[in-house]
Formats: C-alpha cells, structure tokens, sequence
C-alpha cells in the first residue's frame, strides 16, 4: 500500500540517513559524515513551506519538499531548522566552518538574470536505494507540482547534478535553462550542476 502524506522536523533522522546514503555532500572534504547530513537535512527543511514523505507498506521510503516563493507556510518548523543549521555549524572547528561555506558557495551558481523566472523550488525529491524503479520519484514530483500549482506557482525550479538522474528531470517535462561544471574541491570537480524549470 502506498501513502503520500505530510513529513515533519520530526522526520529529520530518517531523511538524513536517507542523505548520507546517497551524496557525499562534502564528507570527503570534511570528514564529518554525519554532520554534512544532518546539515543538509535542516538546510532543506528550512527552506520548505512542504513537506511531503511516501510510505510504502507504512515504511517510509522518500521524500519531497518544495518552496513557494513569498509563502509563510510552516514557520515554526523553518524556524526551529534554522537555529539548528546554526548551530551546528557554529561549533565546528574553523577549519571545518570554511569547508562548509565553500560547499555550499558552489551551489549558489545560477546568474541572477535567470532568477525572475521562478515562483518555486523544489527542495528536494530523495528514494531511498531499495525503493526505486518503482515510480515513487515520479508520485513525489507529480505531487509537488501539485502543491506549487495550488499556491499559485507556475514555474517550478529545480537545481540538481550528475549525481540525482538528470533525465528524471527531462522525461518529467522539465526545460534545461543552465548548466555549470562545478571546480569547487569539496565537491566532485567533474559533476555538472544543472538548474531546470517546469512549467505547471
């Protein structure tokens, strides 16, 4: 039996172990495994007004999320993510703090030109490994776009890379509009990092 239903702050651990099964997020580079997940994991919270998780057989084994641009939606939840991203970064040791800023630089690479064009995001669609080929990517992002058509979005954005099936993307009706290759050391110096949008 599948489920499509609302995920919480409280779903934190599970997308993390989710996350550091999948990306290396800097880990490498840092040496801190679970850290990088965990902060990936409160960064994407933080940003997402919804937050969706898929359960099969009451497992749950993916999530999504999307921000609608100039939404107030679960602003406890951003909130308390934020501190917690905060946090946990601060009591990294210095060395470690400029790794992190330096990852996460690398991602901040679409020209502003191109930024007028979205009224959403997608934070992030994850299937955990066992999962997949079995369609669950797809219900996510059918179910975001969903969501964002809802709130009155019309142009999705997504941001992506090698490492998360860039044809997913394109057999989902979704419109290269930029791509980058990436020379930032903490991270993969041949991955290619993509920006998409979906028009709803």
């Amino acid at each position: 039996m599948i489920k499509i239903q609302k995920a919480s702050i409280f779903n934190v651990a599970k997308l993390a172990k989710m996350i550091g099964r999948q990306w290396d997020l800097g880990k490498k580079a840092t040496g801190k495994s679970g850290t990088c997940d965990y902060l990936y994991a409160f960064e994407i919270i933080m940003r997402t007004n919804e937050f969706i998780k898929i359960r099969e057989n009451g497992k749950t084994v993916g999530f999504a999320g999307v921000e609608i641009y100039g939404s107030r939606r679960a602003p406890i939840q951003r909130f308390i993510s934020k501190i917690m991203f905060n946090i946990i970064v601060a009591i990294q040791p210095r060395k470690i703090r400029k790794l992190i800023k330096r990852y996460y630089a690398a991602y901040d690479y679409l020209p502003k030109k191109f930024e007028g064009q979205f009224d959403s995001d997608e934070t992030i669609i994850i299937i955990s490994q066992g999962a997949r080929r079995k369609g669950f990517g797809n219900a996510l992002f059918n179910k975001l776009c969903d969501i964002s058509k809802k709130h009155n979005a019309r142009n999705l954005r997504i941001d992506t890379d090698d490492s998360c099936g860039v044809d997913f993307y394109i057999k989902n009706g979704c419109r290269e509009i930029f791509r980058k290759k990436s020379t930032n050391k903490t991270c993969d110096p041949t991955k290619n990092f993509y920006t998409f949008l979906k028009e709803l």
